[in-house]
Formats: structure tokens, C-alpha cells, sequence
């Protein structure tokens, strides 16, 4: 497992859906599943995350609820 990292914030951060036809000219990497979630710094670097689309939809989805469930959890603590 690697454990490098790249670093960005939310204003400079990126993020495309591409398809298999697609990916080479919108993030300059090959895939072989039919779509891709790319997440990016200003850089180019960044993770591809290939698979079915609904799938790739999910994962964001929970993604999203992590970070607002983090969130309120946030503003209980600054609350107490």
C-alpha cells in the first residue's frame, strides 16, 4: 500500500466523471471500466476511481454524508 499523498483545498481542488472514450483527453489516463471519478490537485495529481457509474455515484453519496455528519458533529462540540 502507498502512502503518498497530495494535498489541496476545496477552491483549488478538481473533479471530472469521464467515460472510457473520454479519459484520455479530460484527465490523460486510460481506464478500463466504462466511466471514472477523477479527483484532482492543480498539480494533475490526483486518484481515478473506475467502475460502474451508479456505483462511482454511491461512493460519492457516502462520501457526502460522512462529511456532514462530521460536520454537525462539528458544530455539537462548539456548541457544548
Amino acid at each position: 500500500m502507498s502512502l503518498h499523498r497530495e494535498r489541496t483545498t476545496p477552491d483549488t481542488a478538481s473533479y471530472s466523471v469521464v467515460t472510457r472514450e473520454t479519459a484520455p483527453h479530460d484527465i490523460e489516463v486510460r481506464i478500463a471500466e466504462d466511466h471514472a471519478l477523477y479527483i484532482g490537485t492543480p498539480t494533475g495529481d490526483g486518484v481515478v476511481i473506475e467502475g460502474d457509474l451508479a456505483a462511482i455515484a454511491e461512493l460519492v453519496d457516502h462520501i457526502h454524508a460522512h462529511v456532514h455528519t462530521t460536520l454537525a458533529d462539528t458544530r455539537q462540540d462548539q456548541h457544548r
